[in-house]
């Protein structure tokens, strides 16, 4: 594997996911054991204080600061940035340059936001089309479109309230570089990454975040030139994983608790067969494609899935030893 890091690049990246801090609880893609709750530790008091932090901002970053799957707008136009060869070495360089793209080039962006790894399927469509046929609930539908109506005066706005919100977030950032630090010292992130996304993935973009941002996520652009594959993780997340593996009471009632949600078990099913495509299962489950994301990372956090990227595409494949285990596990118990 050929692993790009950079901490600079991280820090950056960060700054432009402080929308995530607004999400409710229930819009978690996690679920944890107690013995994860340990692991993570003030992490969880740090969220809510981040929640209560922001709360003041929460129409202002809705209405500009946009969110995908994954990635906020200012950091689809910084990956933009990053594979036009412009690498800005701190948060108000990458203002100042996300300040002077064009109109087309916003557009592109947005188009990476909405459709994610798909966006080349969609070439020849209009970007308003493509939000109309967007299956994201219509209030964000509703913001997307609002935005786009002014690209460069909402983009200058958006830029404001970023310039606004990371003072805030600055202790919290100053408070997590330890943590970053000895987790460098801990593992190699090469050695951590062949053993989790595999030796043979392409070239890859690395951004390490604190550990309250709780994250574990690989995501395509396979429309840029240069920088096609991203991941991001959060420290400790090795940590987290590794729990995910040994199969106990706790991890049981976890595990359980992910398969307890009926669409979320469907889309297992669905994803593990052949040319499985998230629009499809979307439109035979009766659900967003957002939403199809949504259960699709919360089996992946919980090693229920595993996932595999062929030609930049990504197949999915149950991950049969666990569940194995988790059978042998309940016949155990019942004696069955």
């Amino acid at each position: 594997m050929e692993l790009d890091y950079q901490t600079y690049r991280s820090e950056i990246f960060e700054y432009f996911l402080l929308p995530t801090f607004l999400h409710a609880r229930s819009e978690s893609q996690w679920e944890f054991s107690q013995k994860e709750k340990q692991i993570l530790g003030e992490s969880f008091q740090v969220l809510e204080d981040l929640y209560q932090l922001l709360l003041p901002f929460k129409e202002e970053i809705a209405t500009y600061y946009l969110m995908g799957d994954g990635i906020s707008l200012l950091g689809s136009c910084y990956l933009y940035l990053l594979d036009k060869g412009q690498d800005p070495r701190t948060v108000e360089e990458a203002h100042e340059l996300i300040l002077q793209l064009t109109a087309d080039e916003v557009e592109e962006c947005l188009r990476t936001l909405i459709l994610g790894e798909s966006v080349g399927n969609h070439a020849n469509q209009t970007l308003m089309t493509i939000l109309l046929d967007s299956p994201a609930s219509p209030n964000l539908k509703w913001h997307f479109i609002a935005f786009s109506q002014d690209l460069l005066g909402n983009l200058k706005k958006l830029i404001e309230l970023s310039r606004q919100l990371i003072p805030l977030y600055q202790p919290f950032m100053d408070k997590g570089q330890s943590q970053k630090k000895q987790f460098l010292s801990q593992i190699s992130l090469e050695n951590f990454l062949e053993k989790e996304i595999g030796k043979e993935s392409e070239k890859t973009e690395a951004f390490l975040l604190n550990t309250w941002l709780i994250r574990f996520y690989q995501f395509a652009t396979p429309h840029l030139k240069h920088y096609s594959n991203f991941l991001t993780l959060s420290c400790r997340i090795d940590e987290i994983l590794q729990a995910r593996i040994e199969m106990d009471d706790d991890q049981l009632s976890t595990i359980l608790k992910v398969l307890s949600d009926s669409s979320r078990y469907k889309v297992l099913v669905e994803l593990t067969k052949p040319l499985a495509k998230t629009k499809d299962i979307a439109k035979k489950l009766g659900i967003t494609g957002p939403g199809v994301s949504f259960h699709t990372q919360k089996l992946l956090n919980a090693n229920l899935l595993k996932a595999n990227r062929d030609d930049k595409a990504v197949r999915y494949d149950a991950n049969k030893d666990l569940l194995r285990e988790l059978v042998e596990k309940i016949q155990e118990d019942f004696e069955l």
